[in-house]
């Protein structure tokens, strides 16, 4: 089901911008895919990236990065408590 509705990427750009490569990876597919978010719970290497706005800048493209609650709050605000 997922692959189905997946698109696989191959990123040509690589970033290192996180201390763990395994999270440098998840941007470079973030940055070629032109993912609008990529989710997480990782305080010390993803979430410790971003700005003011939620955001890291990955050249010129910013990529919104969330935990999962403020995700679904943005996504689907009718479902706030």
């Amino acid at each position: 089901m997922f692959r189905d509705a997946s698109n696989i990427v191959f990123p040509s750009r690589k970033f290192n911008i996180a201390k763990d490569p395994d999270d440098n990876e998840l941007f470079s597919v973030a940055f070629e895919s032109r993912a609008g978010y990529i989710i997480s719970l990782d305080k010390k290497h993803v979430l410790s990236l971003r700005d003011e706005k939620k955001e890291v800048v990955l050249d010129n493209y910013k990529v919104k990065v969330l935990r999962p609650a403020e995700f679904l709050e943005e996504v689907f605000p009718e479902f706030q408590k």
